[in-house]
């Protein structure tokens, strides 16, 4: 077996093969999940495989087999509202259908986890490697094509240069339907490490304590699972002594997150990246410690250089100071799943046009908002993460702002505040077009399944609020 292969399902049966009594995940070891991998592959008849599991262990051997058959596979939430299934069916139009055994009854065409059968070696395919369908739960499904050769782009950079080895306990938290998934699962079976899903209501709600039970060293997650973890007052300094090194990905890392990290554990290196779906995950890193974090910071954290292979540059800015971000390289995807006008209006001569707009200040890359998170108010360009992150620097709260009529909503994540009061303290900070029309205070901030703010359900909240 190839041990230099950056291909993912020849890694797996070459751990099967050296390692093969060593944990991939769960109780499964790599002998296990290669012959697991091997077994439902030849059940697979078509080119188009859905993975609808609910446990996430099941996804990852649907996942693994798909790719070992030479077909296209398009994970879904299973949890996910079944108008928004049934969206992504008619997209993707799938001719298997991988389930667990909870969900077997709820699609037509399916595969179960099944029997062993002998290891063998994958098909060669030129077939792209997986769709992921992103947008909001009631947004139209846009299904990223990313290609066998942009994964394993991706892979040969991620394998050897985030700290990962045999020895290292990683956190599986995004939902496999989530892109960032592909980090934590591939990377870390590609380095024959043990991964540990974080599936229950209870773990997603104290990941911190995951952390503590499974001696992770690893942990990888969107930035504002921080606000999490730091919600939960069990968590002291130094509870943190196993991990090694947190990486971060798919939204801004702030400020207060590191100070967080840092109080903890100030041995950690943080890892901050950048990257859409279109990217292949990630395309840029940084690498943080305790020493030199804070001269990373300018709102939010820098994000980094371009990883070997890719490129970034900004565009359509006053200067070349700042603008949108264009990607190229080696992991952009092929487009959109039976789109080609919207692919042909944002991947344009090779490069992706990623909607992100950021600013160079002294020689670093700070991503400053979404272009369609840039608002008028009143003929006034307003960011509202300009607004949110006033709110926070005031509050110490998580903050979500949105224009609703063509006012300001904020929403803020805790107990009531003294609205006036807030209000004049933003206007001492900000200007007056910039002052929220109104502050709501809610429990929680309502997340998606990536753990993102949910602007959609918020902008909902504000039809019956305002």
């Amino acid at each position: 077996m190839n041990k230099e292969t950056s291909d993912i399902v020849d890694r797996i049966i070459y751990h099967a093969h050296n390692r093969p009594d060593k944990i991939a995940f769960g109780n499964f070891s790599y002998r296990q999940v290669a012959k697991k991998m091997c077994s439902l592959s030849l059940a697979i008849n078509g080119m188009r495989v859905l993975v609808a599991c609910e446990n996430r262990e099941e996804s990852y051997i649907g996942m693994l087999a798909s790719l070992h058959a030479g077909a296209t596979y398009a994970p879904v939430d299973v949890s996910a509202p079944e108008a928004r299934l049934n969206r992504i069916l008619d997209k993707f139009r799938p001719t298997d259908i991988i389930v667990g055994l909870k969900d077997q009854d709820r699609f037509e065409t399916v595969h179960r986890v099944g029997s062993e059968c002998r290891i063998s070696r994958q098909v060669v395919s030129d077939l792209p490697a997986y769709v992921i369908f992103t947008s909001g739960s009631t947004g139209e499904p846009k299904g990223v094509v990313i290609s066998r050769k942009a994964l394993n782009h991706f892979l040969k950079w991620s394998a050897s240069d985030l700290g990962i080895s045999h020895n290292s306990r990683i956190s599986q938290h995004p939902n496999v339907a989530f892109d960032l998934s592909v980090l934590d699962i591939y990377t870390g079976l590609y380095n024959g490490a043990q991964i540990f899903p974080i599936q229950s209501s209870i773990d997603k709600m104290f990941p911190g304590r995951c952390i503590q039970r499974n001696k992770l060293t690893h942990w990888i997650s969107v930035p504002s699972v921080v606000d999490l973890i730091a919600k939960d007052v069990s968590i002291k300094h130094n509870d943190f002594a196993t991990l090694e090194k947190m990486i971060f990905c798919g939204e801004p890392l702030l400020p207060r997150h590191l100070e967080y990290i840092y109080n903890l554990n100030e041995k950690l290196i943080v890892f901050n990246t950048y990257g859409p779906t279109e990217a292949t995950v990630c395309m840029t890193k940084l690498e943080l410690t305790s020493k030199d974090w804070r001269s990373k910071i300018n709102g939010s954290v820098a994000l980094g250089d371009a990883i070997p292979g890719m490129e970034i540059e900004l565009k359509d800015g006053r200067d070349n100071s700042e603008g949108e971000i264009i990607i190229s390289g080696g992991q952009i995807a092929e487009g959109y799943w039976l789109q080609p006008e919207l692919t042909n209006k944002v991947f344009v001569d090779n490069k992706y046009h990623t909607g992100d707009w950021a600013e160079i200040i002294d020689g670093e890359i700070y991503f400053k908002s979404r272009i369609d998170r840039q608002v008028k108010v009143h003929g006034n360009r307003v960011e509202l993460g300009d607004i949110e992150q006033c709110i926070y620097d005031l509050t110490k709260k998580a903050t979500a702002c949105i224009k609703h009529q063509d006012r300001i909503i904020a929403y803020i994540e805790g107990s009531e505040i003294n609205q006036t009061e807030l209000l004049n303290k933003i206007l001492e900070n900000t200007v007056e077009y910039m002052r929220p029309y109104k502050i709501i205070c809610l429990n929680d901030l309502p997340r998606n399944i990536n753990d993102k703010i949910d602007y959609n359900s918020l902008a909902a909240l504000a039809e019956e609020e305002v």
